[in-house]
């Protein structure tokens, strides 16, 4: 069963989609850093799989600098509407 549940872990992280819904806004209508990495089963497992290491300064630094992209992304992308 572990197994099944470590190939699926994509897909078992469905319930992780919820973490982009509106609940997860500031007041300035920007989404929350854990609505970034949640769908990936948390800041760790976001960092792991873009091959940085959660005890390493510099990957967690490198890993912010991920999620600023992703946020300046959805910047430029909610200006266009």
């Amino acid at each position: 069963m572990t197994r099944g549940s470590t190939s699926n872990s994509g897909s078992s992280n469905s319930g992780g989609g919820r973490n982009t819904t509106s609940s997860n806004t500031n007041s300035g209508g920007e989404r929350s850093d854990s609505s970034y990495y949640g769908v990936f089963g948390g800041y760790n497992r976001f960092m792991l799989s873009y091959g940085l290491k959660p005890w390493n300064h510099d990957d967690v630094q490198e890993a912010k600098a991920i999620l600023e992209g992703f946020r300046e992304a959805d910047r430029e992308a909610n200006s266009r509407k």
